[in-house]
């Protein structure tokens, strides 16, 4: 396992360094304290918002939460539509994270989120795990990137660049920017200021007693992710990567080999195809979900071919949902967050909370 240091010196930089923009808040990097391998980013906006980003790396599986807000003296607070609630505290020499609710998958474990955050540098840095995210999201929102590599090259800042100048994202030297993270992350939407005097939306600096129910956000504060599309919202088709993913290889080499062997898998012409989408009603991360669909008849029948959605951690996929169908596609509808799936068109398969299921008939009424 790589470790955070590592990733950390294969970096690029970017950004306003060392900005000043709100009371004692200061643009930069945090470390977070005790070594735990979790770090904040963040940088002004030039129309007064702040936008960080939160990354944590341990073996559940990288963690990436991103958004904007404006601040409120030396405050922020976040809350994304599925209801993970941030407050971040700065005082001209650190910073302290507060949580509240349920964070996004990856994000809700050891070593915590919440804590004492070190000023360490005036400038951002962007380590290849941060990069290769926002890749994935650019190949998201239609840019043809191929290999997600983690390496700024020159089609990728091309890509952002292009993403600015359509969302007017500006970057003081045409480069990666917090800003353009959070953006890609949130779909732009910031969380409007808390009004004076008003309680800020924050977990308690203590664990809540056993059985307490967890503070919960204000209502009316605004998502800083985008508002899910309507059911009657055509669904986006499911995107192809050729090739696949560098990133991904292990993992499925991990996963799949045993099932072809003693042949051997060539990646220059896998026996399926895959697709990374992200199936969230409302994101809270850059992470999609990874969608495998076998289209070699040698592991075909007459019920179709073999389909799978994984989940990705830092070093293996976990799956969620299978079956077998002739065509697999995305349904315009939302089972409790997530989207559901189109089995050969008629088929639907709805999330359950642990996984996709077939949708049966149940009678109102049993006699």
């Amino acid at each position: 396992m790589r470790s955070f240091l590592a990733l950390a010196c294969l970096a690029a930089t970017a950004g306003w360094a060392g900005s000043a923009f709100a009371a004692n808040i200061e643009g930069g990097t945090y470390v977070a304290g005790g070594g735990a391998p979790i770090r904040l980013l963040v940088q002004p906006t030039q129309d007064g918002n702040v936008s960080f980003l939160l990354h944590r790396f341990s073996r559940g599986g990288i963690c990436l939460m991103s958004g904007m807000a404006k601040p409120v003296g030396d405050t922020i607070t976040w809350t994304s539509n599925s209801g993970a609630a941030l407050a971040i505290r700065f005082d001209g020499r650190g910073a302290s994270v507060e949580t509240a609710n349920a964070l996004p998958q990856n994000c809700d474990g050891a070593p915590r989120i919440a804590g004492s955050y070190v000023y360490d540098s005036p400038t951002v840095e962007f380590d290849r795990a941060e990069i290769g995210a926002v890749q994935s999201a650019l190949n998201g929102a239609g840019y043809r990137l191929g290999t997600v590599d983690g390496i700024l090259g020159q089609r990728s800042l091309a890509a952002v660049r292009d993403y600015q100048q359509k969302n007017n994202l500006p970057s003081p030297d045409d480069g990666l920017t917090v800003e353009t993270v959070a953006h890609l992350a949130s779909g732009g939407r910031t969380v409007e200021a808390t009004p004076p005097g008003a309680p800020t939306p924050i977990a308690p600096s203590t664990a809540p007693a056993t059985g307490a129910a967890p503070p919960v956000a204000p209502a009316d504060t605004a998502a800083a992710t985008p508002s899910a599309p309507t059911p009657d919202s055509p669904p986006p088709p499911l995107r192809w990567l050729s090739p696949i993913p560098d990133r991904l290889i292990p993992m499925l080499e991990a996963r799949y080999a045993p099932m072809v062997a003693p042949a051997v898998l060539n990646w220059r012409d896998a026996p399926f195809q895959v697709a990374e989408m992200e199936l969230d009603e409302k994101p809270g991360q850059l992470t999609p979900d990874v969608i495998v669909f076998w289209n070699d008849a040698r592991h075909c029948d007459t019920n179709g071919c073999p389909w799978e959605i994984l989940a990705e951690g830092s070093q293996s996929l976990t799956p969620v949902a299978d079956g077998k169908a002739h065509d697999l596609g995305l349904a315009p509808s939302y089972s409790a967050g997530k989207r559901d799936l189109l089995i050969d068109g008629s088929r639907l398969f709805r999330w359950t909370g642990k996984g996709w299921a077939p949708e049966y008939y149940k009678p109102e009424k049993v006699r």
